[in-house]
């Protein structure tokens, strides 16, 4: 018996204009993946998208963790690129940044509000970063890497609670 997958793929959507007709490109998401997944390994019939969300989870948060705990820069696979932190020197001139009034009267000093990054007491900005560099990804300029909230937390609490921790990270020239 052959299923009809179409409805669940949603590449297969398509936008219409009055005048001409505009096609989307290709947007995959996990469903398609499962199903694909199934189709090229029928050993793995067995295996439920519910499983297979579960997977996919503990291999990002496998990586995750190598990329924040342990420092790592992390090659990925099929060519598509490298994910790490990186730290790079913070330059500001006080022209061009607004100034924190309020801390600047408590601490004496003037204190200047840089919201760009996780900064810490260092001058150092760390923050996400995919080298896409040697990417075979066709119009790889138009994807871009967000990572959760979650990520972005855990990696502030790292840079501010430990004294050295922007060190375990990698360090690029701007």
């Amino acid at each position: 018996m052959v299923r009809d997958y179409s409805k669940y793929l949603s590449h297969q959507n398509r936008k219409t204009s009055r005048k001409k007709k505009v096609f989307t490109s290709p947007c995959y998401n996990l469903q398609d993946v499962y199903i694909k997944f199934k189709e090229d390994n029928p050993k793995y019939k067995h295996l439920t998208f519910k499983t297979f969300v579960n997977i996919c989870e503990e291999h990002n948060k496998l990586l995750a963790h190598a990329i924040l705990e342990e420092g790592k820069e992390v090659l990925l696979p099929f060519r598509i690129g490298k994910f790490a932190v990186y730290n790079t020197k913070v330059f500001f001139s006080p022209k061009y940044v607004k100034k924190n009034y309020l801390k600047s009267v408590i601490f004496n000093k003037p204190i200047y509000n840089i919201l760009t990054g996780e900064t810490t007491n260092n001058d150092y900005k760390s923050r996400w970063w995919w080298s896409k560099k040697n990417c075979i990804i066709r119009n790889n300029q138009w994807y871009s890497f967000k990572p959760t909230r979650s990520y972005c937390v855990r990696l502030y609490q790292i840079i501010t609670t430990d004294v050295e921790g922007y060190k375990r990270y990698l360090f690029r020239k701007t």
